[in-house]
């Protein structure tokens, strides 16, 4: 075994210089006066504490126990892109938001075997006619932009940009569900820049769009996205937390066309008026679900105060959402406009991206699972010049297994094991999400930070060195493999010690097509129904 490790040592060395192109996704919502009451419910309650980090201040400190661009498909679905803001609208009267149902709605099925459903504000369905080829609305798009349009090198739409594009084209507010990866940002990027006419340089930030996002990570992925099909006729900025204040202050009072923010630091400059939000045409909400899930309800109604309707033009509103709970089903209520609003839905036969092959592991003790790492690459199952994450609900575990795996592994270089956490000074983290693109860093080990928002296309495996503490949790977490038409791996590990999350993803896993491996499903029935055999077969393989 000590030779393999020292193969894999030399191997990891000499595989340690890949590139890597990173692109985006998002979703814009219009917002309503009736949100303050709609999400009422969540600002009076504290951020949830499930023991995973979801991103600072909200990340838990305790210590678990543990061991020492973009192809598209080739034939588009039908209209795909989420909508939640529309213009101040005091009406309460609304018909009741619900999601999707291929049973109300028209449904069509694309080459990709995925479904997809548009729905309007009365359930009913929404006929759209979805683009083929980008040019198709080459003649609506400034020559600037479809300039940048071909230098991403972007082939033909994804099944999400080839119904949400023509869908914002025509100002329609959309509340989109799609997966991760699935090409969202240039979804919403490409209607809103078009939007874009007229520029303000008056020593404050006036945006015409408007994109929120739940994390730094994905707020400058976006920004990435924008400048890229901006050309450099379009000046985008950012303003995010843990960042130099002053330093973004600067920037914003040389004035900019479309902002990126985070809602914390958004709120910040607001009440300070660096920033008017009177002239936002376009804006976008992504990743509503997280943004909740955050915490982050106060503040967005904080932002909707800020928002102006002018009567001449009405603002296009778009929200996103990887998942559908109450949660999001409340917010899109109260965020889109009553009677403009359409539901757009793209689901797969399974709700995880069929691009990923799912594989499972069991041991009866986490002080095994490290080796069980090991064993994957000496076994061959993963390359060491493959780009891998290993997830950790913890800050302190994502430490701990970082130094593991380069012990184990017997790797002399260390910057090709790092871990990345929320603990993390957005320096360090910058640095470290840079060399991981490029293929500096080899093996990323990290918390659900990087769960959401983080997009380098070529990661061909995620490990689950400790379950997810819910389902949609895992649905992001392998997502960040398997992207944009690629291959790729998911492999969880399952322990004694996990209990009930073991049942629970045995149960999501089997609901989607995917039966444990007899290890796995041996320690699934052992920890939550005894020796009882009846439930050994219902998980195992065999």
């Amino acid at each position: 075994m000590k030779s393999h490790q020292r193969t894999f040592g030399i191997l990891l060395r000499r595989y340690s210089g890949a590139v890597a192109r990173p692109f985006g996704f998002l979703t814009a919502p219009a917002m309503i006066s009736t949100f303050s009451t709609s999400v009422r419910m969540y600002t009076d309650r504290p951020p949830p504490n499930n023991n995973a980090e979801p991103l600072p201040p909200y990340e838990s400190s305790s210590v678990p126990s543990t061991s020492a661009s973009p192809a598209p498909p080739t034939s588009p679905p039908q209209v795909h892109s989420p909508t939640t803001d529309a213009p101040n609208n005091t009406s309460t009267s609304s018909a009741p938001f619900h999601p999707p149902d291929a049973t109300l709605s028209r449904s069509i099925q694309p080459d990709d075997g995925s479904t997809v459903s548009v729905i309007n504000h009365r359930g009913g369905a929404f006929r759209v006619q979805p683009i083929r080829q980008f040019s198709d609305v080459a003649e609506d798009l400034p020559d600037w932009l479809n300039r940048g349009i071909q230098s991403m090198g972007y082939a033909k739409p994804t099944t999400v940009q080839s119904y949400a594009i023509p869908l914002l084209m025509e100002s329609k507010d959309i509340v989109g569900i799609a997966p991760t990866g699935s090409g969202k940002t240039v979804a919403f990027a490409i209607p809103a820049l078009s939007t874009i006419t007229t520029r303000r340089r008056n020593g404050k930030c006036e945006p015409s769009i408007l994109v929120l996002c739940p994390t730094r990570e994905l707020t400058n992925q976006t920004k990435t996205v924008f400048m890229a099909l901006g050309g450099g006729k379009v000046i985008t900025r950012s303003v995010i937390g843990g960042e130099d204040r002053d330093r973004q202050r600067g920037w914003l009072l040389q004035g900019a066309d479309a902002l990126i923010a985070t809602p914390g630091r958004l709120c910040d400059f607001l009440d300070s008026n660096d920033i008017s939000l009177d002239h936002v045409d376009f804006l976008v909400l992504d990743e509503a679900d997280r943004m909740l899930e955050m915490g982050f309800a106060p503040q967005l109604k904080h932002i909707v105060k800020h928002l102006k309707e002018k009567p001449e033009k009405r603002r296009v509103t778009m929200m996103w959402s990887a998942t559908w709970s109450k949660t999001v089903e409340l917010l899109a209520s109260g965020l889109l406009h009553p009677t403009e609003r359409l539901t757009v839905r793209v689901e797969q036969k399974s709700q995880v991206n069929t691009d990923i092959a799912q594989r499972t592991y069991g041991v009866q003790d986490p002080s095994q699972k490290i080796d069980r790492v090991v064993q994957l690459y000496e076994g061959g199952h993963i390359s060491p010049k493959e780009k891998v994450i290993v997830f950790a609900n913890h800050k302190e575990t994502v430490e701990t297994v970082a130094k593991q795996l380069l012990a184990a592994l017997r790797v002399e270089d260390q910057q090709l094991i790092q871990g990345l956490h929320g603990g993390m000074k957005q320096a360090k983290r910058e640095v470290i999400m840079r060399k991981f693109r490029s293929g500096e860093i080899r093996v990323l080990v990290a918390t659900d930070v990087a769960a959401r928002g983080l997009d380098v296309p070529d990661i061909e495996h995620v490990i689950n060195f400790d379950l997810p503490t819910e389902t949609d949790r895992y649905v992001h977490r392998i997502g960040r493999t398997g992207r944009a038409g690629r291959k790729g791996v998911a492999h969880t590990i399952f322990s004694r010690q996990d209990a009930g999350m073991g049942a629970d993803l045995a149960d999501f896993l089997g609901s989607n097509g995917v039966k444990l491996s007899e290890e796995a499903a041996a320690v699934v029935t052992s920890s939550r129904f005894g020796s009882d055999r009846r439930y050994f077969k219902r998980y195992s393989t065999n």
